[in-house]
């Protein structure tokens, strides 16, 4: 399970959590979270950490139609 640390104020993990507090957190990410810390699971080889995308960026196609 992953480390956050709350930048500000929110809610997160059925509980209020204040900025600058760090707690385990397994959901998706949002702008009110900084990863911390990846603790590697029993029986996990591979552990991908998606980060939010910048506002307005979308994926586009290599393949022109």
């Amino acid at each position: 399970m992953a480390m956050y640390r709350a930048k500000t104020k929110c809610f997160v993990a059925n509980a209020i959590r204040v900025a600058d507090e760090v707690f385990e957190y397994n959901g998706p990410t949002n702008t009110n979270l900084e990863l911390v810390e990846v603790k590697a699971s029993d029986g996990v080889k591979n552990h991908v950490v998606e980060t939010p995308k910048e506002k307005g960026t979308r994926a586009r196609s290599l393949h022109k139609a």
